[in-house]
């Protein structure tokens, strides 16, 4: 039984019944029969039973009472049990003539003798009066009217009501209910919870073998460590697995997965079945909707999980997606979105109502209510009787590229351009017939137009051949000249290749000839070669209006060579710096000074003074500074060069293990105090930092430690308090064993017999120069002598037990510091457990509200889940629209034994 309840046994009745753990027994009343019991309102149990503890644990009795008679009985007792029915009427309890037993009745009939609640507090009678009528209709007496009957005066005392059991209605079988496991719970007949923190909630529940299991509802079965099921008939069979709804069912190989909903199905690990009837069959999968399913593939270690989302969906392909009412996906890594939409084919995907693609059409697509794909690598549209134009399509660029109406139209004007005669489109991008005109008629069409033109050629050719008596032909078969006579030869065109004819124009243009035609002196090269021109002018010719070179081959003028300081104004050379020679590798200015540098940009290039100043080595009037610089170039020193040393100030807080520190830090970290002077650190002995050396050469003491941990593997400091403690009992002991000792120092010393029997005398022994008693035996009587050996072995034994009361007492003290460690752990442990909890509780409420988002109907219902540190919380809510601007909601969540729930109203105007 869990702990709320306990089994007591009733001698009144003989049997087994169930009482509150916190009922108080006590013996017979004898005013009062042992009849009385009160009932209460049970919200989970109809027709509960309850009783005062008292009666519970001794004076236990069954109140029975006939549905089937209508009638009551007329009591001859009558005792208000503080209890109202369905009506609101008191209930009272009623003794048979001859106090044999009792009768619940109402002023109702018997069938209305449904418990309600119980009565307020203050209505509740302790001494209740024998009343003088009955209300209830009877014929034992031979009334029939329902009128009272006078019965004698009596006084009844009862107790009053006060602690309450709660005890299901007869023979259900509740109290079957069984909780093994540490901290679980089992309600409801033949409930059953045998691992640890399970609960079992309905009448034959089971959460069995595994801890942290939940089933909850009729028969419902939780059959693994985490897992949840909840609803008549579920079961959740996988590790972490959640079942929620009627004969919701996860598999054992089901691990983390998830159904809700009437017979949902979940067979493999990490999958999501969610509506009446939906299944999924491979890991990861997941179906919603009514009848929806999924069935992904996995092979080795790869998992294709399908996705099937819509009433009556399927998925039945790896990496398959069915979303839509009745939509189906079978091929691998299909894709199916509509209603009805099928997709039989490997790598394809149809998008609308009604699309499908046939089984052969593979990395095909039907896009589009009731299209269809028939052919494999294509893009339907449409379907026979149903086409489609594509609207919107950008012009194709490459080859593959499709091409839009307005394409074939700009190729359909080009060509009708092309071949002229006043062709063109028309809106549907037809080209109409030219028309040309050949040899002065209109001809109708490119066909009409080359016969045309092929007479006229005809025509033609019989003219040329009636003409060659005056043509100007080849002066032999070489054809190598022409012998024009001594005629001139007009109209010759520019020559453009190299053998062409030249005309005057040409030769006037290249400067040999001017416009009357007679020729001029050309400047020309002096051979084929064309790498040498000489001028033939008596003292050397001059070149006037000659352009500025641009090339390294092309000729300068004078207005260069002065730009480049290498002349005067008047033309006269300058004395330029040069090279020092033809490596270019030096130039030697003298001692003159080089003004007007640029700043430096590349490493070769000449450094101003600004430059220099800028970095430090020169100081704003050109003076060098003694600038701090690297030893070598490999740049790993730097040696400040101060004969005492050399400070260096505003040093910022270092940050990399390899900066440099200021004597900030070293101050921070306890190494230097604030005068700057350096303190006594104490440092581990070596980076494994297992050890810590002082320095002191008498020692070195520590002061200010608090009270270290005294338990076993400690390896905290203790301190002087602490020791002084341990000396404090030590010392009491101390004391005693001194005590011991100084009797046995105070008694006299014994002669060396084995046994000495001393005559009785008057007066007292007196000593008697200091003679040892020897081999003298054990004293065994209170007067006898007792030898060393025996006050030896008392010492050790009075030592031994000083000791161990010391290892008690010390042992006490860890023990007592061991409980209250223990205690603090064990809050700590609850409070962790208990927001674990609320965080669980928590992420099921965020699950709940998620999981109606996008629905759009009056009536809501979310459910969700949610766990955190290995406790689980299930949340549950409804929303009601009662108006297009009104909403109404309220839920809750639980997690072990917390619990919240929570109500709101939304107006909106």
């Amino acid at each position: 039984m869990n702990s709320v309840y306990r089994i007591v046994w009733n001698a009144a009745k003989g049997q087994w019944v169930a009482a509150s753990e916190l009922a108080k027994g006590r013996k017979k009343s004898s005013k009062l029969k042992p009849s009385a019991i009160a009932l209460a309102w049970a919200l989970s149990a109809p027709a509960a039973v309850c009783a005062t503890a008292t009666d519970l644990v001794a004076n236990v009795n069954t109140i029975e009472w006939n549905h089937a008679d209508e009638r009551s009985v007329i009591p001859h007792q009558r005792i208000d049990t503080g209890l109202v029915d369905r009506f609101d009427k008191p209930i009272f309890e009623t003794t048979e003539s001859n106090g044999s037993g009792g009768t619940l009745v109402s002023p109702g009939t018997a069938k209305d003798l449904e418990i309600k609640r119980p009565l307020p507090l203050a209505s509740r009678h302790t001494d209740v009066d024998r009343s003088d009528e009955a209300y209830a209709e009877s014929d034992q007496d031979g009334r029939t009217d329902g009128s009272p009957r006078a019965i004698p005066s009596q006084r009844i005392s009862t107790q009053a009501l006060s602690d309450f059991a709660v005890v299901n209605g007869a023979n259900d079988g509740s109290e079957s209910a069984v909780a093994g496991g540490a901290r679980s719970i089992a309600i409801g007949a033949l409930a059953v919870t045998e691992g640890n923190e399970s609960i079992a909630i309905g009448s034959e529940s089971k959460a069995t073998n595994y801890d942290r299991a939940i089933a909850l509802g009729t028969q419902a079965q939780s059959n693994s460590s985490d897992a949840i099921a909840i609803g008549t008939q579920s079961m959740s069979e996988g590790t972490g697995a959640i079942a929620i709804g009627h004969l919701a069912h996860v598999a054992a190989s089901a691990s983390k997965a998830i159904v809700l909903g009437t017979e949902a199905t979940a067979m493999m690990e990490r999958s999501i079945a969610v509506g009446n009837l939906s299944k999924t069959y491979s890991k990861g999968d997941i179906a919603i909707g009514t009848t929806a399913l999924a069935h992904g593939e996995t092979t080795g270690t790869a998992i294709h999980p399908a996705i099937s989302i819509g009433a009556d969906s399927t998925a039945e392909g790896g990496n398959s997606i069915a979303l839509g009412t009745v939509a189906k996906a079978t091929g691998n890594r299909s894709i199916a979105l509509g209603a009805g939409a099928t997709v039989a084919a490997a790598y394809s995907m149809a998008i609308g109502r009604l699309t499908s693609v046939d089984e052969s059409a593979t990395s095909s697509v039907a896009l589009g209510n009731f299209s269809v794909a028939t052919r494999s690598n294509t893009i339907s549209v449409g379907a026979t009787g149903q086409e489609r134009q594509i609207t919107n399509v950008k012009g194709g660029e490459v080859d593959t590229d499709a091409v839009n109406v307005g394409q074939l139209k700009a190729s359909a004007n080009s060509m009708a351009t092309a071949l002229g005669g006043g062709a063109m489109t028309d809106g549907n991008g037809l080209l109409s017939m030219p028309i040309y005109t050949v040899g002065g008629a209109l001809v109708a069409g490119v066909e009409a137009a080359i016969t045309a033109l092929d007479s006229h050629i005809e025509s033609n050719t019989s003219n040329l051949a009636a003409l060659s008596d005056m043509a100007v032909t080849y002066t032999d078969s070489t054809k190598t000249a022409i012998d024009v006579g001594n005629a001139q030869i007009t109209n010759v065109g520019d020559a453009t290749g190299d053998k062409d004819a030249v005309n005057l124009s040409q030769l006037k243009a290249t400067g040999l000839f001017d416009t009357d035609g007679v020729a001029l002196n050309a400047v020309t090269y002096t051979n084929i070669d064309k790498n040498e021109i000489k001028l033939a002018g008596a003292e050397g010719t001059r070149i006037s209006n000659l352009a500025d070179g641009i090339e390294d081959d092309d000729a300068v003028n004078l207005r260069q060579l002065k730009s480049i300081g290498l002349l005067d104004a008047d033309g006269n050379a300058l004395n330029a710096v040069t090279y020092t020679d033809s490596t270019r590798t030096a130039i030697d200015v003298g001692y003159a000074q080089i003004t007007n540098v640029g700043d430096a940009k590349d490493d070769k290039d000449a450094v101003n003074l600004s430059q220099l100043k800028a970095t430090g080595l020169f100081d704003t009037d050109g003076v060098a500074l003694n600038a701090v610089t690297y030893t070598n170039i490999d740049k790993n020193e730097i040696k400040l060069a101060g004969a005492e040393g050399t400070r260096i100030s505003n040093l910022a807080d270092g940050v990399e293990d390899d900066d440099a520190v200021n004597l900030r830090q070293l101050k921070s970290v306890g190494l230097i105090s604030d005068d700057g002077e350096a303190l006594r650190a104490v440092t581990y002995r070596d980076s494994d930092k297992s050890e810590v050396v002082f320095g002191g050469a008498s020692g070195t003491r520590l002061s200010n430690v608090t009270a270290g941990l005294i338990a076993p593997n400690s390896m905290e400091a203790i301190n002087g308090g602490q020791l002084y403690d341990v000396k404090v009992l030590i010392d009491g002991l101390d004391e005693r064993v001194t005590i011991v000792e100084d009797k046995l120092e105070a008694l006299p010393p014994m002669p060396p017999v084995s046994e000495v029997s001393l005559p009785a005398v008057a007066g007292p022994i007196t000593d008697n120069g200091g003679m040892v008693i020897g081999n003298v035996g054990d004293g065994k009587a209170p007067s006898d002598a007792a030898t060393v050996g025996q006050m030896t072995e008392q010492m050790e034994d009075a030592i031994a037990t000083a000791r161990s009361y010391t290892d008690t007492e010390i042992k006490g003290v860890e023990f007592k510091l061991d409980q209250f460690q223990e205690r603090i752990d064990s809050r700590l442990r609850q409070q962790d457990k208990r927001i674990s909890s609320v965080g669980a509780m928590s992420a099921a409420y965020a699950q709940m509200a998620l999981s109606t988002q996008g629905t759009n109907t009056p009536n809501r219902v979310g459910v969700g889940v949610g766990t955190q540190g290995g406790r689980k919380a299930i949340a549950v809510g409804y929303s009601r629209s009662v108006a297009p601007n009104i909403n109404l909601t309220f839920g809750g969540s639980a997690s072990a034994n917390e619990a919240s729930a929570g109500a709101g109203l939304g107006v909106g105007w």
